[in-house]
C-alpha cells in the first residue's frame, strides 16, 4: 500500500425542502467493482474471505432505512 494513502470518510447531514433528513457518506477508496454494484443490498451479498463478513450490513441498513422510516438508501459512483 502507498503509505501516502491517507484514507478519509466525509459525513454530511442536512435537511430537505421535504423536511426529510438526509446523510450523505463520501469516501475516496478504490470503489466498487461494477458487476458488484446491483448487488450491494442483497442479503449474503459479500466480496469479503469466508469467515471474514456474512453480507448481511447493507441488507439489514437498506431494511431498516427503506421499510420502517420510508425512506431511500442507494450508492452512487
Amino acid at each position: 500500500m502507498d503509505s501516502s494513502f491517507n484514507p478519509t470518510i466525509r459525513i454530511n447531514l442536512s435537511t430537505t425542502e421535504q423536511q426529510q433528513i438526509s446523510i450523505s457518506i463520501k469516501d475516496y477508496g478504490i470503489g466498487i467493482k461494477p458487476e458488484h454494484q446491483s448487488r450491494l443490498f442483497e442479503p449474503f451479498f459479500t466480496t469479503k474471505s469466508p469467515g471474514k463478513g456474512v453480507g448481511l450490513g447493507l441488507f439489514t441498513s437498506y431494511q431498516i432505512i427503506t421499510e420502517f422510516h420510508q425512506g431511500t438508501l442507494r450508492y452512487e459512483d
